[in-house]
C-alpha cells in the first residue's frame, strides 16, 4: 500500500515539473521539514524559510530524519548514472539523455546519509529496497537490501560509518515499511509476496508473522516496546472501513481497539466510497492520521466517476477528529496525501502531491494551526505539455 502511494506521488511530481521522486520528513522537534524541491531536498523551518539545500539529492525518496536530529537519510535511484558509465565505457561517449525510471524492483537504489552539522553526504549502502528505519538512539539504521540471488535481507548498519553489523533473511518479496522496536534490536515491517502479505516481526534472526492480513495500511510500536498497534482497511469496507488492533509481543495476542464513535468521513456519503490508504500513529499511539481516497459511485456509463482525497487526525477511540487537507472532486485525479508525525508528537506534517499543486504543511497535534511551509503550482506551459502527452 505505501509502495503504491509512493509511486503515485513520484508520477505526480513529474507532471509538476519537479525533478525525480518525492521525499518528505519532519524533524524530531517538529520545527523543520525536509522535502523535495527544485532538483533536490531542502530543509525549511516552520515559517517556510529555506535553511539548507542537501547536495546531490535530486530524485530522493523514502526520507527519514534521525531521532537525534543530526542526520537525514534518503534513498535515491542510481541506475541512470551506472547506465551512463556503462554506455560511455562501451562507446567512448557519455549518454546525453538519461531516462527516469520508477520501478523499485529493477533499479539500483542507493542509501545516503546526510550529516546536517558537517554538511557532508555519504552513501552507506547500495542496491536497497525502499524501506529503512533508525534505532531510537540514532546509532544504527535498518535497511532492507537485496542479496545476490535477488531476495531480500534486513541489514543493520552503524551510523554514520555505514558499517554492517548484522544481516537477516527476509521471507517477503516486497517490504514497504520498517519500524525499529524501542529498547530492543528487533524490527517490524509490512511484507508481501505471491503467498500473501502481512505484518512481520524480526527479532534475534527469527521472523514471525503477527498479522496475516494483507490490508495493513500503517502500524507503530508502543512506547515501551512491548506491543504494536496497526490499522487495517478491509477490502470492500467490511466489517468496517477502518479496523484498529493491538498486539502483545510477549503474550502473542491480538486485541481489537473499539471505536466508540465511527467518524462520518469513514462511511460512504454523498455518493462516494471511502477507502483508507495510509495511517500514521502518533508516538504515544493515542492519535492516528488517516489519508483516505474517495471514489464516486458509478451512476451512468457515459460519465467517468470523480474522486478526491482527504486527510484526518483522530483519537484512536474515535471520539475526536479534525480535517487536515481535502482536494476538490475531479476526474482522472492522481493526487496523494502523505502524513507524518514529529518524534515528540507535537506536530503533524502533511505533504500533498497532485496534478496542479504540491504543498507541505505543518499542523499542531490536534490538527489546528496549519502552517504552509512549501507550495508550488503547475504553470500553463506544464499543463499544456501534459494535455499533449495524454492525446
Amino acid at each position: 500500500m505505501v509502495r503504491r502511494v509512493l509511486l503515485a506521488a513520484c508520477g505526480a511530481v513529474l507532471l509538476m515539473g519537479l525533478w525525480g521522486c518525492v521525499g518528505f520528513a519532519v524533524s524530531p522537534d517538529g520545527k523543520r521539514v525536509v522535502a523535495s524541491w527544485s532538483k533536490g531536498l531542502v530543509i525549511v523551518d516552520d515559517r517556510g524559510r529555506i535553511l539548507r539545500k542537501i547536495p546531490r539529492s535530486d530524485g530522493a525518496h523514502d526520507v527519514l530524519w534521525s531521532p537525534n536530529g543530526k542526520y537525514v537519510l534518503f534513498l535515491k535511484d542510481v541506475s541512470n548514472s551506472k547506465r551512463q558509465q556503462h554506455t560511455q565505457a562501451a562507446s567512448g561517449k557519455p549518454h546525453s539523455t538519461p531516462t527516469l525510471h520508477f520501478s523499485f524492483e529493477d533499479n539500483v537504489i542507493g542509501v545516503y546519509l546526510y550529516d546536517i552539522e558537517a554538511d557532508q553526504l555519504t552513501r552507506i549502502a547500495l542496491d536497497a529496497e525502499a524501506a529503512t528505519a533508525f534505532r531510537s538512539d540514532s546509532r544504527k539504521v535498518a535497511i532492507v537490501e537485496k542479496d545476490e540471488d535477488g531476495g531480500l535481507m534486513l541489514v543493520e548498519r552503524d551510523v554514520p560509518s555505514g558499517e554492517e553489523t548484522a544481516r537477516y533473511n527476509v521471507s517477503a518479496e516486497h517490504v514497504s515499511m520498517v519500524q525499529w522496536l524501542p529498547g530492543r534490536d528487533a524490527q517490524a515491517y509490512i511484507g508481501g509476496g505471491k503467498s500473501g502479505a502481512g505484518l512481520y516481526v524480526l527479532q534475534d534472526g527469527v521472523e514471525s508473522l503477527v498479522c496475516p492480513h494483507n490490508d495493513v495500511i500503517g502500524f507503530a510500536p508502543t512506547q515501551d516496546g512491548k506491543g504494536l498497534i496497526w490499522a487495517r482497511a478491509p477490502k470492500g469496507g467490511r466489517p468496517a472501513p477502518l479496523i484498529l488492533e493491538t498486539y502483545d509481543l510477549a503474550a502473542r495476542t491480538c486485541t481489537p481497539v473499539p471505536l466508540r464513535r465511527m467518524p462520518p468521513w469513514l462511511t460512504a456519503s454523498e455518493g462516494y466510497v471511502a477507502k483508507p490508504e495510509v495511517a500514521e500513529f502518533s508516538p504515544d499511539t493515542r492519535r492516528v492520521v488517516v489519508s483516505i481516497s474517495y471514489e464516486e459511485r458509478r451512476h451512468a456509463t457515459w460519465r467517468t466517476p470523480r474522486s478526491y482525497v482527504a486527510c484526518f487526525v483522530m483519537t484512536t477511540d474515535g471520539t475526536q477528529w479534525r480535517l487536515l487537507r481535502r482536494t476538490i472532486p475531479r476526474t482522472h485525479t492522481d493526487t496523494v496525501i502523505m502524513p507524518q508525525w514529529s518524534r515528540n508528537g507535537q506536530r503533524i506534517g502533511v505533504m500533498l502531491v497532485g496534478r496542479y499543486t504540491y504543498t507541505v504543511s505543518l499542523f499542531e497535534a490536534d490538527g489546528s494551526n496549519e502552517r504552509r511551509v512549501l507550495a508550488s503550482l503547475l504553470t500553463p506551459r506544464h499543463r499544456a505539455r501534459r494535455h499533449r502527452s495524454r492525446r
